[in-house]
């Protein structure tokens, strides 16, 4: 046969030499030799496929031989030519019996190996019995083979296991190696096969089998510490076979046995810490062990350990060690998933690997690993092998990447880039859900749809070879051309430029003249060709429109003919035709139960099957298991109001809002009553109207000097005044105006009645969040003897709405320091409440040397009777006294609520520093910086969570506003409702607060409950999609802000910038606030000299969050997730893109117990960031100062903790260390 050239002349042999067997058969001769030839010919013929049916007889009348030599192989030919299925088999029965009762131990071993081969039903009921005699037999050549025939015959007829299960006894206790790996297979295969058997079937032998589970961790663990063995050793390990048989019994009676998978624990982490993985013999018990350990009742660290040897066999170089260690994780992920995240690096590596099937596997497994916390480098890293993708793989990456990104997506912008970049690199490949999905999004999405329809256009003209590429372009465009031509309104660099209508129509023609316009894609042109009929405006593109559709009204395809033909019939009726071509409503989002990633569920259905016999769960519990069905939630009976929702935030009172619907003409008591958030006086016994008390927050009071100038005011009539305070000195009243229009105007009068004059005089004042409130500065703020001082204020949107509320704990204030004498006298006058007992405005003095339990007798404060317990009040003498005791107040002029007893002492500059409150304010501690005269109204358009301690705050500019800062500078920031501003560091570059379109300043803020300003950001909702739509602007919140700061770029007192060769910025913790806005202003460019010039060398020392790091995971780095560091992908794209030259230097804390120090590496922005798991020294600001005789051209920017940045400063300006000149040492310390 070796011999033949051909297949013809291979096929002639065959045919020649099986004739001449059938022939030699036929003559019956009888020598015994050339019998065992021809069988041996015919073993060959068959291992080539060809017919032998000719010989069965023969092997029959081999097996019948008394010669061993002739038993030998007809031993062999009837295993291999005969089965269960051939007649002849009942001819072997009488001859396999005399076998197994022959004298001679080989041939009853050659019967038992062909009874277990080709025993029929019928046959293993006529020899059970000859089998469990072998098995009882003491010699151990004879028994191992009849376990093995026990097992085979069992498997056939499982009524025969009741025979053999008390012999499993035996064999597990023989002495003989070869015994008990044939014994422990027999008891293993009895496991599997009961807990495969219905639940009314025989479910005792996994229980009685359990007393086996001492006496085989005794064994495990002699073979897993003896010495070497030469009878058993293998490699170094002595009787591998034993330990994985022994490993594989142990976890058939541990699985879903928490007291089994007790007694084994420790003998399973001593076989898994102790086996050599060097080499595959050790690594084949380990593999046994780790799936063991994943499928008993092991605790978590033992688990971890297992995933753990599964990590390291990814990184060996044999592949078919990789492929189990792949497989076994795909059916881990589900058990231990924080585990299994921590070798995703090594996962994705696999990726690239020649082998297809690691690749495979790789691909399968990166899928499954896929959560809310890692999506966006996971799915990068997939787009990336999409890049290089086999064909055959891009089918299932393109649905797998489109249903993690619909369960994953951070935000709505990320998703449509991912589908996006997904139709541009698969776009041949993408099945019609994943694509139907995306058009889906965007049809949803309104901010979104621009921005979409804008880079759909721009990868169109790129390719319009990706067949699902073409037909969501198309559709996009027929749908939103109109916003195409428009033009959207977002930051990117790479902004659309101006899309003409004849562009569109070009695209098109030049798809449908294309080799690559399917049927499919040209049915979705010729539709959006009609819908921009009614988007586009010139004549001229809309004739063109008209040709083209004429042109496939010829089309041979059928569907595309009778599009073109109706459609061209829909110019004729201009009437309707807009009607029917308008935009489609958005589709319906239908939940999809699509199954991410392809774990199976073989091991979820055994594990609970399992279980069924121990714990006994209903069976609606394994149903819901077995189809990973979540638990049915009952939804809300309703979503809140705004009203409800404003009202929980702000502890306000949640009630319904009362008819906006016009009253009689009130009194002028009644409209300064509304103007104060006091409705009108109400008959006795009739309960007053209320407003949520959401509405009725107040908003924030800021000096009179700061406060704008209006817009727009009312010409007064000058109306009567109304007396509102007449006490210690002071006479105050209001003269009230209302238009038609809603508009308030408010002239107050403060004239000094006593003999002393008064100074510093001034009135806050706070209104509804339905109005607007505009102070003006009063006409002086020093009042003398008989003079008199007026200050005007503007309220807005007052019309129609109601002022009432119940919100008796909240108090206007204004400060009057009077001087009596040589000044030895100042006193803070306050005006309480309108809605004390007598509904007038009530002033006090308070000294500013003396307790309020010293004020004198004339002064009175009136406390509301409903106000928070934190108060007491002395009935004698009506004293306002805290619960801390006297305080020493110095004065006031903010806006409190009495039940906050802590914030009403804050309002206050406490001498006396009451525990819990910060020394001093921004506004103080700031106070000898420079900062702009100018107040900003900006809008908060946007709230980012970093991590669980910081958030990015994105700040709108107005459009036709101005603001300009240098970078590194801070704002004071007035948020409503807090009368104090709240100091924040800028983070983004200037150049970002000067773009054509959607300007904006950044601020990152760190969580902090005893700061008002940043404790009221921090109650803004969380938005990360990264676009507005541009509706919701107007609904979004106003904050006032105002440029400070000295800590800035270009550096104060250096001249010559020429002079400087290398800038070293020191960040500590949330000190790179200002150098991140300062090294991006860097990276932009440097007016007049193009790039940055400078060696910028950026170390940033900081501790890693929670949230960057899954739990059980030791600080090596590759699993740190870099978003949750705060602005590291920043860093990483602009030292790791080179926008600026230099390097950065990363330190970090915070990476776990036991964490040892040294270099690791984080992956950032699809680039490699080395950081040292430390904290910085300063050896580390001396290497990165260079050599130094060049030290002297360097500037250093520090900003950290006080004590971080002093300890720097000295050590930099030392003579005795670095010794730089204090010039060139920039630090910040307020913060």
């Amino acid at each position: 046969v070796r011999a033949a050239k051909t297949i013809a002349d291979e096929r002639a042999v065959i045919q020649k030499e099986s004739a001449s067997i059938r022939a030699s058969f036929r003559e019956e001769s009888g020598d015994h030799s050339v019998r065992r030839n021809n069988v041996a010919k015919l073993l060959y013929l068959f291992t080539l496929g060809e017919r032998t049916h000719f010989g069965q007889i023969e092997c029959l009348k081999l097996l019948a031989s008394p010669r061993f030599a002739d038993k030998r192989l007809g031993h062999l030919a009837t295993s291999l030519l005969l089965d269960e299925n051939q007649e002849v088999l009942t001819l072997v029965t009488n001859s396999l019996q005399n076998d197994l009762a022959h004298s001679n131990q080989y041939v009853v071993g050659l019967a038992l190996c062909t009874l277990g081969n080709i025993a029929s039903i019928e046959m293993s009921r006529d020899l059970f019995q000859q089998v469990e005699a072998c098995v009882n037999t003491s010699n151990p050549y004879i028994r191992r083979k009849a376990a093995l025939c026990a097992m085979r015959i069992c498997r056939k007829v499982p009524d025969l296991k009741e025979h053999f299960v008390d012999k499993v006894s035996n064999l597990l206790a023989d002495r003989n190696h070869g015994v008990q790996l044939c014994g422990l297979t027999l008891a293993t295969s009895f496991c599997e096969a009961d807990e495969e058997e219905d639940a009314d079937g025989d479910e005792d032998i996994v229980e009685k089998f359990k007393i086996f589970v001492p006496n085989l961790v005794k064994t495990l663990k002699a073979l897993a510490t003896s010495g070497y063995a030469p009878e058993h050793d293998v490699t170094g390990i002595s009787d591998p076979f034993v330990q994985v048989k022994i490993l594989r019994f142990l976890r058939a009676l541990a699985t879903g046995d928490a007291h089994v998978s007790e007694q084994i624990n420790d003998i399973l982490a001593q076989v898994a810490t102790n086996t050599d993985s060097s080499k595959n013999v050790g690594n084949s018990i380990l593999y046994e062990a780790v799936l063991t350990i994943l499928d008993i009742e092991a605790d978590s660290g033992l688990r971890v350990l297992g995933v753990n040897i599964l990590g390291k066999f990814l990184s060996n170089r044999d592949n078919n060690i990789r492929y189990v260690a792949l497989n076994t994780l795909i059916k881990v992920v589900a058990i231990e998933p924080n585990a299994v995240q921590r070798h995703r690096n090594t996962i994705l590596e696999c990726l690239r690997d020649p082998d297809i099937s690691i690749r495979r596997r790789a691909l399968e497994l990166s899928f499954t690993l896929i959560n809310e916390s890692n999506v966006r480098v996971l799915i990068r890293e997939l787009l990336a092998f999409l890049e290089v993708a086999d064909n055959e793989f891009k089918p299932t990456m393109t649905s797998q990447i489109g249903i993690a990104a619909d369960k994953f997506a951070p935000n709505k912008r990320w998703h449509v880039d991912t589908m996006l970049r997904v139709l541009t690199l698969a776009g041949n490949y993408v099945k019609e859900p994943i694509m139907s999905s995306f058009i889906r999004l965007v049809a949803t999405t309104p901010e979104l749809q621009t921005y979409a329809v804008q880079k759909l256009y721009i990868n169109l003209k790129k390719d319009i070879t990706q067949e699902s590429l073409t037909q969501a372009g198309a559709w996009c465009i027929g749908e939103y051309g109109d916003a195409l031509l428009r033009g959207g309104q977002y930051e990117e660099e790479e902004l659309v430029r101006e899309v003409k209508q004849h562009e569109l129509i070009d695209l098109f023609t030049t798809i449908l003249n294309s080799n690559h316009a399917t049927q499919v894609s040209t049915e979705y042109i010729v539709t959006a060709l009609v819908k921009l009929t009614t988007r586009l405006s010139d004549p001229a593109q809309l004739d063109r429109i008209r040709r083209l559709l004429e042109v496939h009204q010829t089309s041979l395809d059928v569907e595309v003919q009778q599009r073109a033909v109706e459609y061209t019939n829909l110019f004729s009726y201009d009437q309707i035709r807009s009607g029917v071509l308008e935009k489609m409503p958005p589709p319906q989002i239908k939940e999809e139960s699509r199954v991410l990633g392809a774990a199976t569920t073989t091991k979820k259905a055994k594990a609970a099957n399992r279980k069924s016999r121990v714990v006994k769960p209903t069976e609606q519990d394994l149903l819901f298991d077995l189809m990973d069905t979540p638990p049915t939630t009952t939804p809300a009976a309703g979503g809140a109001s705004n009203t409800d929702l404003l009202a929980d935030i702000l502890g306000g009172t949640s009630s319904p809002p009362t008819s906006t619907s016009p009253g009689p003409q009130q009194s002028q008591a009644a409209s300064i009553m509304d103007l104060f958030s006091q409705g009108p006086a109400q008959p006795v016994g009739s309960p007053a109207p209320v407003m949520g008390g959401s509405n009725m927050d107040l908003m924030s009071s800021m000096s009179a000097v700061a406060t704008p100038p209006p817009q727009a005011q009312a010409t007064p009539q000058a109306p009567a005044g109304l007396p509102v305070y007449d006490n210690n000195g002071l006479n105050v009243s209001f003269q009230i105006q209302r238009n038609a229009e809603g508009l308030v105007q408010v002239i107050g009068r403060f004239r000094n009645s006593g003999p002393g004059p008064l100074s510093n005089v001034g009135l806050q004042a706070a209104v509804p969040k339905t109005q607007k409130l505009q102070l003006m500065a009063i006409s002086s703020t020093d009042v003398g003897p008989g003079a008199e001082a007026t200050q005007r204020m503007i309220v807005s949107g007052a019309k129609g709405v109601s002022a009432a509320t119940t919100s008796e704990d909240r108090v206007r204030a204004f400060v009057c320091r009077r001087s009596d004498g040589p000044g030895e006298l100042d006193r803070a006058v306050l005006i309480w409440p309108m809605f004390s007992s007598g509904g007038g405005v009530d002033l006090y003095a308070y000294d500013d040397k003396a307790s309020l339990s010293d004020l004198g007798a004339g002064i009175h404060p009136s406390i509301p009777p409903t106000s928070d317990s934190g108060a007491n009040i002395n009935s004698q003498n009506q004293m306002y006294q805290p619960r801390t005791g006297p305080v020493t107040l110095k004065y006031s002029h903010f806006l409190v609520r009495l039940p906050q007893v802590r914030a009403y002492t804050s309002t206050f500059r406490n001498m006396g520093k009451e525990p819990g409150e910060t020394s001093t304010s921004h506004t103080e501690r700031t106070a000898a910086q420079p900062r702009d005269s100018t107040l900003h109204s900006v809008t908060l358009v946007r709230v980012n969570a970093v991590n669980e301690e910081i958030r990015l705050f994105r700040l709108g500019v107005k459009e036709g506003s101005r603001i300009e800062f240098l970078p590194g500078q801070w704002l004071d920031t007035y948020v409503p409702g807090v009368p104090k501003a709240g100091g924040f560091t800028l983070t983004s570059p200037p150049s970002k607060a000067v773009l054509p379109r959607s300007a904006y300043l950044e601020l990152a803020v760190q969580k902090s409950p005893a700061n008002p300003a940043a404790a009221w950001l921090w109650d803004q909702p969380v938005d990360d999609d990264e676009n507005e739509d541009p509706s919701q602007v107007e609904k979004k919140p106003e904050i006032q802000v105002r440029v400070g700061g000295s800590f800035v770029w270009p550096p104060p007192g250096i001249a010559d910038l020429a002079s400087l060769r290398r800038i070293v910025f020191i960040a500590g913790g949330v000190g790179v606030n200002p150098l991140m806005s300062i090294v991006s202003h860097l990276a932009g460019g440097i007016e007049g000299k193009g790039g940055c010039p400078y060696n910028v060398q950026f170390m940033y020392s900081t501790k890693v969050p929670s949230s960057a790091s899954p739990p059980e995971e030791s600080g090596e780095g590759s699993h740190l997730d870099s978003e949750k560091i705060l602005f590291m992908e920043r860093l990483a794209a602009i030292f790791g893109r080179e926008k600026v030259r230099g390097q950065m230097r990363l330190f970090l804390t915070g990476l776990g117990p036991g964490t040892a120090s040294g270099e690791s590496v984080l992956q950032c922005n699809e680039m490699d960031v080395p950081f040292q798991r430390r904290r910085m020294g300063l050896e580390d600001v001396a290497e990165a100062l260079g050599p130094e005789a060049e030290r002297g051209d360097a500037l250093v920017y520090v900003c950290g903790i006080p004590s971080m940045t002093d300890e720097l400063v000295e050590s930099l300006t030392s003579k005795s260390r670095l010794n730089l000149r204090p010039e060139r040492v920039l630090c910040e310390k307020w913060w």
